[in-house]
């Protein structure tokens, strides 16, 4: 998921783009924990968990 988001910063190339957006949800679990996490953290630092 890494490598796709990092090349996702300099992609001009049709076929690159096409594969990067094709691995989107395989990549999504992934990003819902991330996303999870961090709402979670900042939840508790706010004193709103």
């Amino acid at each position: 998921m890494l490598k796709d988001r990092n090349e996702t910063s300099h992609v001009y190339n049709e076929d690159t783009a096409r594969r990067l957006y094709d691995s989107i949800p395989a990549n999504y679990p992934e990003i819902r924990r991330t996303y999870e996490g961090i709402r979670d953290r900042a939840a508790k630092l706010s004193g709103k968990a």
